[in-house]
């Protein structure tokens, strides 16, 4: 593979050192045979054929691409190279001896003796050569660098490309004073004369004994916990650590990576698969026709992401926003994967064309992820929320049952459980749809209704991590329930697979929900926010909460008074069952609704859902006195 981009050197300049290694290597097998004796020399034909021996070497160079100086080969790499190289050169040469003197009687190459302390030579003069190299262009660097002693905590695969990254960045491989590896079998070795340690546990040591600035975590392959805990320890002893961090996450086979500082999201959000390996559920996706609604979201562009990877025959993505379209288009191209991709600026708000799209593609698969999420943003657009949230879902549902589509999937969230604003309200009733919808008699083929209900997802409705990281960055005092109060964030990645996951073993009328594995406490989040939080406090951080109270969940994911909690076989994953069954017709009271939303009328919306959801309280204080009063 070319690896031009991270060249130390122009190629045509390796080049050129590589046929002045190989030929005086020649010349000098030449004199070695024979015996310094000039006069024999001159009669050999050295010149020409040393000339030759160099230009075919060369050759071989170039065609298995040894002149790229790639900064992430380390020693081995090299020799290898180069012996391949070698090899290729004695095919070449042997063959064209064969032709040179048995057809047309001419000896234009050295002898084989020749040729053999010739390959000899080169072997030690290319490694050398590539050795000075790199050593020369690290100390060209350090005169342009003030000098910093780097630590890298990597397992043995990522390390090369730890190297890499940094050598890319302009950090010199000399400023590498050692590494740590999980992988015990690493511990006492070293590379490029750095030593690597076995763990964590004497931290402080290496720190003070190789007197650390920067400390680099390489992401691949750690758990949630593994990185808490290289954070927590870089942190203890005084050095913030630097990520390297996947560039692009959508070409798995790229392997690029980048250098960022570490945030407060790196060390709450990390890959955590959600998985079936059924066999029978290992193939539900191919050859199928999906549907995804607002794909141009982050949510809905992550689960088209993962799902191209399921090898899905149709893809059809559907956003009002032509630019987000128009990306998401460009990024799927790019991956030049066998599903066919088709993209739609549509408003799915509109039946008659979300109609069009379903009779022209058939779906088999439905993912409807247009729900609006900023509840203090759509609680003063309470009625657009409802629009979106509720009487969408209703129109894709009835669409979806019209052209038999297998699988209508609602992506809900955390908001719907015990609302406290419009949006999660109309997320609940949203869910209560859905349920009902799968509940209907049905005389024929029929769709399977069930709804995925997720968490608070960084990046997407991390709406308490943003209140707290803007009230630090404030120096604003920072108001928790109570100090053992915790809570559960969620990746985007890991998210979406929790959802393909729930799609393939629902059967219909359920609702799914992840489990909370790694919490943490709010009090915590707060200390590590200003751990983590680059610029300065502007006033000391003061954080409230009232040990009287009990620890409250925050953001629960289920309403334990009404639903019961069933485990499935998949790791992590639930299904909700409602304890008491709807007690009112749920596409009359959507009727109702219609009604309501004609007369914009705030006051009158609250009480309507506050009647279908007991568990309704605003928090929105004027509508709940009028409530009271009324």
């Amino acid at each position: 593979m070319t690896k031009s981009s991270h060249n130390l050197l122009p190629g045509w300049m390796v080049l050129a050192l590589d046929f002045l290694v190989f030929f005086h290597a020649s010349i000098l097998s030449y004199f070695i045979l024979s015996s310094l004796n000039f006069s024999i020399l001159v009669s050999s034909g050295f010149l020409q054929g040393s000339v030759l021996f160099a230009a075919i070497a060369t050759f071989s160079c170039y065609v298995l691409k040894n002149h790229h100086l790639a900064a992430e080969d380390n020693l081995v790499q090299e020799v290898l190279s180069i012996l391949r190289t070698l090899i290729l050169s004695t095919v070449i040469i042997a063959i064209f001896t064969l032709t040179d003197r048995y057809i047309f009687g001419l000896y234009l190459l050295p002898s084989s003796k020749a040729i053999s302390i010739s390959m000899g030579l080169s072997l030690f003069g290319l490694t050398f050569t590539r050795m000075a190299l790199r050593q020369g262009i690290d100390y060209l660097s350090q005169t342009h660098q003030v000098q910093k002693n780097i630590l890298i905590i990597a397992s043995h695969a990522s390390q090369a490309m730890s190297r890499r990254v940094l050598k890319n960045a302009g950090f010199p491989l000399h400023f590498i004073q050692a590494y740590v590896s999980e992988n015990f079998t690493e511990s006492g070795r070293k590379i490029l004369g750095a030593p690597v340690y076995e763990n964590l546990s004497e931290l402080h040591k290496v720190i003070a004994r190789h007197k650390i600035t920067e400390i680099f975590i390489s992401e691949e392959g750690l758990s949630i916990e593994e990185k808490r805990n290289y954070i927590n320890a870089c942190l203890q002893n005084g050095v913030q650590p630097s990520m390297l961090t996947p560039s692009d996450e959508w070409d798995i086979n790229d392997g690029e990576y980048v250098l960022k500082k570490t945030s407060i999201e790196d060390y709450l959000g990390q890959e955590a698969v959600v998985e079936n390996t059924s066999s029978s559920k290992k193939h539900f996706f191919s050859n199928k026709t999906v549907m995804i609604t607002t794909a141009g979201s982050k949510l809905g562009t992550e689960l088209c992401r993962q799902l191209i990877y399921q090898n899905p025959a149709h893809i059809i993505i559907v956003d009002r926003s032509e630019a987000a379209i128009a990306d998401l288009s460009f990024r799927v191209k790019q991956l030049k994967l066998k599903s066919h991709v088709t993209t739609a600026v549509v408003d799915i708000r509109n039946k008659g064309r979300m109609r069009a799209l379903f009779e022209a593609h058939k779906p088999e698969l439905v993912y409807h992820t247009a729900l609006y999420h900023e509840p203090s943003m759509m609680e003063v657009y309470s009625e657009e929320a409802v629009r979106a949230n509720v009487l969408t879902t209703k129109s894709l549902s009835e669409l979806s049952l019209e052209h038999d589509v297998e699988k209508f999937i609602l992506i809900s969230s955390h908001q719907a459980v015990n609302p406290t604003e419009i949006i999660g309200a109309s997320k609940k009733l949203a869910e209560m749809y859905v349920k009902y919808k799968n509940d209907l008699p049905s005389f024929g083929p029929k769709t399977q209704f069930l709804t995925i209900r997720h968490g608070e997802v960084l990046g997407v409705n991390d709406h308490s991590l943003q209140k707290i990281k803007a009230e630090v960055r404030g120096g604003q005092a920072v108001n928790i329930h109570h100090p053992d109060t915790s809570h559960q964030y969620f990746t985007i990645s890991q998210t979406c697979k929790f959802i393909l996951t729930a799609s393939q073993i629902g059967k219909g009328g359920e609702v799914y929900a992840m489990e909370k594995t790694s919490p943490i406490k709010l009090v915590e989040l707060v200390k590590k926010t200003v751990q983590l939080y680059e610029g300065r406090i502007s006033s000391e951080l003061k954080v409230h909460y009232n040990k009287h109270l009990q620890p409250m969940e925050a953001n629960p994911l289920f309403d334990a008074k009404a639903e019961k909690v069933k485990r499935t076989h998949v790791p992590n994953l639930t299904r909700l069952q409602p304890l008491l069954e709807t007690t009112f017709d749920v596409s009359e009271k959507i009727e109702e609704l219609e009604e309501i939303l004609k007369n914009q009328d705030t006051l009158t919306l609250h009480r309507f859902f506050k009647s279908i959801i007991p568990a309704f309280i605003s928090d929105n204080n004027f509508v709940e006195l009028s409530n009271r009063l009324n």
